[in-house]
Parts: C-alpha cells; structure tokens; sequence
C-alpha cells in the first residue's frame, strides 16, 4: 500500500428504517435521499436531507430514513492507512409495500 492510497467509505452494517404507522394503511410509498457525514471511527455524525418523493407523510418517512442512517455503520474512509472523516456519502432509502 502507498502512503497515498485512498480507500473509500463502505457500509458495514446497513441499518433498515421502519415503515411509517401512518403512511402504511394507505399505501404511501416514498424514496428518501440523504447525505451523510462518516467521522473516522465509522459512524454516521450527519444527516442531511437530499431529496424526499412521496405523495403525503414526508415528514414521517424522513424521520426513519434519519433515524436508520445514524444506526447504519461503515468502514471509514482511509488515506494511506488512516481513517478519516467523509462528507457527502449518498444513500438512498426505498418505502415500499409488498
């Protein structure tokens, strides 16, 4: 390995957001995008809200997604063997009913 090498942030431990009570009975589907702050040690520090599709309850399925993102952990981001802090990983949290 180089002193240079980089190697980008991954998730080790995907944390699953819970349907909203309240978008559920009707069928409310939604897709929320966030934007996440990584601190060295793997954990989500961050939560930014990138974009929100749904119909109605959004405010609802953005909570989840907030709360799954800041339960969800990763391998952080190194640069020649060192953990470092990563701004502006993009996930992505699909509500959809069976």
């Amino acid at each position: 390995m180089n002193i240079g090498d980089i190697i980008a942030a991954r998730v080790s431990r995907n944390a699953t957001p819970r349907y909203p009570r309240r978008a559920q009975r009707p069928g409310i589907e939604a897709v929320v995008t966030v934007s996440l702050t990584i601190d060295p040690d793997g954990r989500v520090s961050t939560v930014d809200i990138v974009d929100v599709e749904a119909d109605r309850y959004a405010d609802d399925f953005v909570k989840e997604a907030e709360r799954a993102a800041l339960r969800t952990r990763f391998d952080p981001r190194t640069v020649g063997g060192v953990p470092v802090e990563t701004v502006g990983v993009e996930k992505r949290y699909r509500f959809e009913l069976d």
